[in-house]
C-alpha cells in the first residue's frame, strides 16, 4: 500500500512539474503563480523538494514585477542550496544502489548560480543597491568559487567510485576541465554596475575585467557576445547610466530521461537510465529598449543561460553517468545471483530462469527511476544595455525581435510599457520577459 501511494503521489508530482513547464512555453506566469499557491499543490513539495518550490516561485514572481515576493524566495532557496546542498549517507547509499530520486533535490551547480544573479536583478529593479545588490554581487563571486571547489570533491568522490567509467566518459569527451565551472556574465556585468552605482571603482574595474576574460574564454558556451558590446563597463559613472535594461527571453533547459536499452546476457540483466538537459532554443534575435517619447536604444546579448547551464551539466555529466552506470553494475550482480540460486534450485529449468530474469529486469526498471527535477522557469537568454535618463518618471518598454515563423525578423513581442522612476537611487532596473 505504501509503494502505491508513494507512486500515485510521484505520477501527481511529475504531472504538475510538466504543466509548469507548459505555462513557462506559453508565458502563462500568472497561471503558473496560482497553481503553485495552490495549497494541494504545495503539499506535492514535501521537505526533499522545497528548493523547487522556492525556484520556480521566485521567477514566476520576477516575471510578473513582483519582486518582493520573488525576492522572499529567492532568499529561502538560497538557504536550501547554501546550507542544505551535501548529502548524507544513507542518500549516498540510496543514489549509487538504487536511484537518483530517492535524495532530496540539490540545486544543480548552474541552479545555484543563477539563484544569486536573479537576485541581483529582482534587487536592482527595486532600486536596493547599498544594502542589496552591491552584497548579493560579492556573494555571486564567492558562490562561484565554492561550486568550484564542490565540483573538484564530487570529481574525487566518482573516481574512487566508477573511475573506469569516468575514464572511459573523458576519453571521449576530452580532458577532466577540473575546476573549469563557466561563469556567468550577466552575473559579473550586473556585479559591475552594481559596485559602479555606490562609486567602489576598484571592484567595478575589476569585475568589468572578469566580464571581458569570461567572454573571450567562453566563446561557444555563452552565445554569440560580442565583447566589444561592454568595453566601457570599467569607465562608466552614474553620471552616463542610471537605469540598466534587462531583457529575459526564452526557456533555460530542462531534463529529460535517456534510457539505456535492456541487456540481458545469460543470467545477467542490466539496465540504466541517465537524466539529460534538453535545450529549448529562443526565436529572439534582437531587442531594443523604447522610452516613451525619447528614442529606443539597441540592447545586447550578454548571456545565452541555456548554453552556459547545458556547459556546466556537462561538466558534471560524467559524475551522473559513471554513478549510473556503477549503480547498473550493482543490480547486474544482484541480479545474477538471484538468477544463479533460481537455476540451482530448479535444476536448471528454462522456464524458471526465464521468468525469474524477466521479474528481476523488471524490478530494475522499476526502480531505475531516472532524476528529472530542475528549475522550470529559468530563462533562455539575457540582453542587456544602460541608459541615463533624466530624474522622474518615465515610460519604458521592450520591443523583441524574432526569427520564428510569423516573425520574418521583425518584431515578435512587446512587452506591456511599465513606469521607472529615476532619481531615487543611483541605479534601477527595467526588466522584461517573453517566453520564446
Amino acid at each position: 500500500m505504501w509503494l502505491v501511494l508513494s507512486c500515485l503521489t510521484g505520477c501527481a508530482f511529475e504531472r504538475h512539474r510538466e504543466q509548469l513547464a507548459q505555462f513557462h512555453a506559453n508565458g502563462e506566469y500568472a497561471q503558473a503563480a496560482a497553481a503553485l499557491d495552490d495549497p494541494k499543490v504545495h503539499n506535492l513539495y514535501d521537505a526533499e523538494d522545497q528548493v523547487l518550490w522556492h525556484m520556480d516561485r521566485a521567477s514566476v514572481a520576477l516575471a510578473l514585477s513582483d519582486t518582493k515576493t520573488a525576492l522572499t524566495n529567492f532568499e529561502l532557496a538560497k538557504k536550501d542550496t547554501e546550507f542544505n546542498d551535501s548529502k548524507s549517507a544513507g542518500e549516498v547509499v540510496g543514489e549509487w544502489l538504487l536511484n537518483d530520486t530517492v535524495r532530496r533535490y540539490i540545486a544543480e551547480p548552474y541552479e545555484d548560480m543563477y539563484l544569486s544573479v536573479l537576485t541581483m536583478v529582482a534587487l536592482l529593479e527595486e532600486g536596493r543597491v547599498e544594502p542589496g545588490a552591491t552584497n548579493e554581487a560579492r556573494r555571486f563571486g564567492t558562490r562561484a568559487n565554492y561550486l568550484r571547489e564542490r565540483y573538484n570533491q564530487q570529481f574525487q568522490a566518482v573516481e574512487k567510485r566508477g573511475g573506469a567509467q569516468l575514464g572511459s566518459w573523458q576519453a571521449t569527451h576530452g580532458s577532466k576541465d577540473q575546476g573549469d565551472f563557466i561563469e556567468s556574465p550577466l552575473g559579473v556585468y550586473l556585479a559591475a554596475l552594481s559596485f559602479m552605482a555606490v562609486g567602489d571603482t576598484d571592484a567595478q574595474r575589476i569585475a568589468a575585467a572578469r566580464l571581458g576574460d569570461a567572454i573571450e574564454r567562453q566563446k561557444g558556451m555563452i552565445g554569440a557576445v560580442d565583447a566589444g558590446a561592454f568595453g566601457d563597463l570599467a569607465g562608466k559613472t552614474t553620471e552616463t547610466a542610471n537605469v540598466v535594461v534587462v531583457a529575459f527571453s526564452g526557456r533555460g533547459p530542462t531534463k529529460t530521461p535517456f534510457r539505456l536499452p535492456p541487456i540481458v546476457i545469460d543470467k545477467v540483466q542490466v539496465y540504466a537510465e541517465i537524466p539529460i538537459l534538453r535545450r529549448h532554443d529562443s526565436r529572439v534575435s534582437g531587442a531594443t529598449v523604447e522610452i516613451e517619447g525619447q528614442g529606443a536604444t539597441k540592447l545586447s546579448l550578454i548571456e545565452d543561460m541555456s548554453g552556459v547551464a547545458m556547459a556546466n551539466y556537462d561538466r558534471i555529466m560524467p559524475m551522473i553517468q559513471a554513478r549510473a552506470v556503477a549503480r547498473a553494475l550493482v543490480k547486474a550482480g544482484v541480479a545474477y545471483a538471484v538468477t544463479e540460486t533460481v537455476d540451482r534450485k530448479s535444476n536448471r529449468n528454462d522456464t524458471s530462469r526465464w521468468l525469474t530474469q524477466i521479474g528481476l529486469l523488471a524490478a530494475q526498471i522499476a526502480t531505475e527511476h531516472v532524476d528529472i527535477r530542475c528549475w522550470a522557469f529559468l530563462p533562455g537568454q539575457a540582453r542587456v544595455t544602460t541608459l541615463k535618463l533624466a530624474p522622474g518618471k518615465h515610460r519604458v518598454r521592450v520591443v523583441y525581435s524574432g526569427t520564428g515563423s510569423g516573425s520574418g525578423g521583425g518584431a515578435a513581442y512587446a512587452s506591456p510599457w511599465q513606469e521607472v522612476e529615476v532619481g531615487t537611487g543611483p541605479l534601477r532596473a527595467v526588466v522584461t520577459h517573453y517566453w520564446n
